[in-house]
Parts: structure tokens; sequence; C-alpha cells
């Protein structure tokens, strides 16, 4: 099999979008639209992103979660001028880093150890407040009409729901979490 000429008759699934005015892409069409939407209506990258982020968290809730990361990176070209959000949480106030260091030597840390405060929220939040145009109400509008209207589940996300619905009718996911 040559590998290198694997995708040379690829033909793509989803047609190229080209924009004079900005561009919005996600996991998720209507992630996507969240976004575009916030652009439309006057509102910056950051705005767009964080409609995008919330509405993701929402129609995509299968791979994404507000206790999850957020890490942002972006370019103010009238500062001329990068910015950065670590957006990835740290740990909770009372974690002894030295127990930690001692229980697992060089190892990598394993749950619940490893389990950070998150920080997706705080990380838009904080992009809002410094870059973006848009208050928080406006831009998590488009992710509550998803909440309280519903939207399309797509067949991925139905195939990873279905297998913890099973643990659950089980009571097995509960005990996974809290043994």
């Amino acid at each position: 099999m040559d590998l290198y000429n694997i995708f040379n008759d690829y033909v793509p699934k989803r047609p190229t979008i080209r924009s004079t005015k900005g561009a919005v892409s996600t996991g998720h069409y209507l992630a996507t639209q969240a976004g575009s939407r916030i652009l439309n209506q006057g509102g910056n990258a950051i705005d767009a992103g964080v409609a995008a982020g919330l509405c993701l968290n929402v129609v995509h809730n299968d791979m994404c979660s507000l206790s999850g990361v957020a890490p942002i990176i972006l370019y103010n070209s009238s500062k001329r001028k990068v910015f950065s959000l670590a957006g990835v949480g740290v740990y909770g106030e009372h974690t002894n880093v030295d127990v930690l260091i001692e229980k697992y030597k060089r190892k990598k840390i394993s749950w619940p150890d490893n389990t950070i405060v998150p920080a997706a929220l705080d990380s838009w939040i904080t992009a809002l407040r410094d870059h973006g145009t848009k208050s928080f109400s406006e831009v998590v509008q488009p992710a509550l009409e998803y909440c309280e209207d519903g939207y399309p589940v797509g067949k991925f996300q139905n195939l990873t729901i279905i297998p913890l619905l099973i643990l659950i009718d089980y009571g097995k996911l509960i005990s996974l979490f809290f043994w």
C-alpha cells in the first residue's frame, strides 16, 4: 500500500468555506452556527469562540464538558500582541504536592489524585472580560436555546450515550465513580 498517495482520491464530504468577514469551525455544526451567529451580531472572534465552546458543551456533550479545559491563544492585531490563557485548571487548594510526588515518584499520577479544578468556564469568562465585546448573557444564548428547545442527536453522540444508559440502568455507573 502506498501511504503517500492514499488520500489522492479522497473527496471531502464538506464544502470548502471561504469568507472575508470571519469564519468559525468546530466539531459540531450547531456550535459552528452559534459562533457564526455571534459574529453576525457584531461580536469578535473571542465572543464567537466562547459562544461556540459553550454550545459544544450542550450539543456535543459526549466529547465536551464544562468540567474540562479550554486553552486559548489569540492575537490582538491592534496591540500587535499574542495573549494566552492556560485554561487547564489547577489542583485544589488543599492539595499537598509533596505527598503526591512521594506517592507516585516518577509514575503518572492516576485518578482521583490527578483531578483538577475545572477551568473551561473560567477561561471563557476571562477571555470575554479581557478581549470580548459581548456579555456572557449574550454569548451563552445559543447554548441556552439548545438546552431549552432541544437539538438533533447525531449518530456518533447516540452511539456514545447508549452504553452509558445501559450502565445507569444496572447501577454500575454510580459505582464506577463513587465506589
